[in-house]
């Protein structure tokens, strides 16, 4: 038995999900929250004798030695109430954070990680990865980091075309709906709002024209990769992330070894051992990087095609520690039916009187 230890934000239905199914196998979960701290919970750390951390998490008291797993998937800051003054707000954010980051060192020296949070921080770092990717023997689009109009308006002069993507994945809550940052094709035209360029930078790289995009999802060893592409494809779509899911036409597909094997070395140079690897299959057939999120959304892939076993594998690999020992599980868990189960209804149930919601201010891309 296993105790599992979920580092998420409220309502995270893969953290919810996995929870569900590994709780079915008889290990132990405990989700904890971040935005839960101040208002709701408390973090305490001890040295008696040696370093651990004992925090609360629905009423109930847990110390970080105790577990053998640490999903670090999704840290939500500690989240503050209105009241505090603006200035005293500053300084307990800057102290809650550097609080969150001692809590690495809290845990036991052998637990899994997915992923160590000194490879997240490596992970995190686009610019790191095209640099690898290239050296690994990838072909990468042309790219240009920069909030310089002058260096902004000469790559668009440069290449056929451009598109636009930002560092992390963005979403923003407005008065009526959502809006997400996608990869989006940017011209001259764009130009015109050099203000808003010169504010935030961002990533310009040559958008490359495809047959199909692929999305592989390595846990240690396995990889699951599928092909995805528009229905009704003319290769005119620069993020499939925005066309709706039953616009989508999406089948499992086999990568060639060299791919994947640059893929696995990817994630020991960065010191990962979870990753989603966005690549396109161009024009020529080539296979070219993009990007690899290192706590990307998978679950996805097992409503399309039911018979990808996603949910199954990630438990496999959380309970065996050996990415290559998969289908061990004799319990009914795909995706769909956890989410029906009445375990699964009480988590959703309890989960916004429980904790705190931080996701009205900045939320986590969908895939």
């Amino acid at each position: 038995m296993k105790k599992v230890f979920i580092c998420t934000h409220i309502n995270d239905t893969h953290a919810m999900a996995a929870e569900v199914a590994l709780k079915g196998r008889g290990h132990k979960v405990v989700r904890w929250i971040g935005a839960d701290i101040p208002t709701r919970e408390s973090l305490s750390f001890k040295f008696d004798p040696h370093l651990r951390a004992v925090f609360r998490s629905e009423g109930q008291m847990h110390s970080t030695d105790e577990f053998d797993v640490v999903w670090w998937r999704r840290l939500t800051p500690a989240l503050l109430p209105s009241s505090i003054h603006p200035g005293d707000k500053v300084v307990a954010e800057r102290e809650w954070e550097v609080c969150f980051d001692a809590l690495e060192n809290a845990f036991r020296s052998d637990v899994l990680w997915i992923n160590p949070v000194a490879g997240q921080r490596l992970a995190n770092d686009k610019v790191r990865q095209l640099v690898l990717a290239k050296r690994l023997g990838f072909k990468v689009p042309k790219t240009l980091v920069s909030n310089d109009i002058v260096e902004i308006s000469e790559f668009i002069n440069s290449v056929p075309a451009v598109v636009h993507k930002m560092f992390a994945p963005t979403s923003w809550k407005g008065s009526e709906r959502y809006a997400r940052a996608r990869t989006t094709q940017v011209t001259s035209a764009h130009l015109e709002q050099a203000d808003s360029l010169r504010l935030c930078p961002g990533i310009f790289q040559e958008r490359i024209f495809k047959r199909k995009e692929i999305r592989a999802t390595f846990m240690g060893e396995a990889c699951i990769s599928v092909e995805i592409e528009p229905k009704d494809n003319d290769g005119g779509v620069c993020d499939w992330r925005s066309i709706r899911q039953e616009h989508w036409k999406i089948s499992s597909c086999d990568l060639p070894p060299v791919v994947i094997e640059r893929c696995r070395k990817m994630m020991h140079l960065l010191g990962i051992v979870f990753g989603c690897f966005d690549i396109i299959i161009d024009a020529t057939g080539d296979y070219v990087f993009l990007e690899v999120n290192q706590m990307g959304q998978f679950l996805w892939k097992e409503l399309d095609l039911p018979d990808l076993p996603m949910l199954q594998m990630f438990c496999d690999f959380v309970a065996s520690e050996n990415a290559s020992v998969l289908g061990l599980s004799t319990h009914d868990e795909s995706f769909q039916h956890v989410l029906s189960t009445e375990s699964y209804r009480e988590i959703v149930d309890r989960e916004y009187p429980s904790h705190v919601d931080s996701k009205p201010y900045i939320l986590d891309n969908q895939y």
